[in-house]
């Protein structure tokens, strides 16, 4: 954030006054004043190594936004990844800050069925996080970022329909109207949601460039998009540390094909591939 240099005695009097009247007012100032970061995650279905990679990248991202001074910071993997947690928080941010970010590593689904389609993250409990239940949590628009590292959850922006949100994108951040597939073609609205379509991957799954995984391309992200990067620009220098090339030239962007052990319908051979919807030229640090 700039530094706003004053000339003059009058001016420094007059911007007094003004934050004065809005201090006196229930209305937060400027976005950015006031900055949240949660990162949730689970145990459940997976294998040690995996726990072990998850907790890994929760802990780095709460040191990270902690180090910028973020106002509130939490890291809840594991068992404190509890669905009405999850709920609660939101709608603690949501009314508590000007802006917030959420991450979260575990698992996700979706019912394409009539009447109204919806998609759920998993809790530590396997409960189900539901989409418009966030919504209801995040009416003001106040979550700006959301990385959901689950199979699924980018296959369909969403859409509100008579106030409640079906959809991921458009529960978490209380919009419906977003861009996709942006990357290098940020749509400015100050909102960014990144997931997948299909299956996502193991934090323990090699990137295949050298010995980097994709725990290792989580945390580069956030360890640039802390240090003053947009968010195109950390995922682009991640890329070129753990892939060797640019984001848009990784088989993470450009897709895979991902067997799928589960029993039909969700077993069998998916492709999938990452998606960023929104404006990637924010910054995480202004």
């Amino acid at each position: 954030m700039g530094i706003l240099k004053i000339r003059s005695i009058s001016i420094v009097f007059l911007l007094v006054m003004v934050l004065s009247v809005f201090a006196s007012s229930d209305s937060l100032l400027v976005s950015g004043d006031s900055r949240s970061s949660i990162a949730w995650g689970v145990e459940c279905q997976m294998e040690e190594s995996e726990i072990q990679a998850s907790s890994n990248v929760c802990a780095a991202i709460e040191a990270l936004f902690d180090y910028i001074d973020y106002d509130f910071v939490e890291d809840f993997y594991g068992e404190e990844t509890y669905y009405q947690d999850v709920y609660d928080y939101a709608h603690y941010c949501n009314n508590n800050f000007d802006f917030a970010i959420v991450f979260y590593k575990g698992h996700g689904a979706y019912n394409l069925g009539s009447p109204v389609p919806h998609f759920w993250l998993y809790d530590n409990e396997e409960n189900a996080i539901v989409d418009s239940f966030i919504g209801e949590k995040t009416y003001d628009g106040v979550h700006d970022f959301a990385f959901l590292w689950a199979c699924g959850m980018a296959n369909w922006q969403g859409v509100i329909m008579l106030g409640e949100p079906v959809g991921m994108s458009a529960s978490w951040l209380y919009r419906d109207d977003l861009e996709e597939d942006t990357h290098d073609y940020p749509d400015y609205s100050g909102h960014c949601f990144i997931s997948f379509a299909n299956a996502s991957l193991w934090f323990v799954d090699d990137t295949g460039y050298e010995d980097y995984t994709f725990e290792d391309f989580v945390i580069g992200f956030y360890e640039y998009v802390t240090d003053s990067y947009t968010i195109d620009e950390a995922l682009d220098q991640a890329a070129y540390d753990c892939f060797g090339v640019n984001f848009q030239s990784t088989w993470l962007y450009t897709g895979y094909w991902y067997n799928c052990t589960l029993p039909p319908p969700m077993g069998g051979l998916w492709w999938s591939y990452i998606r960023e919807f929104g404006d990637g030229s924010m910054m995480l640090t202004t």
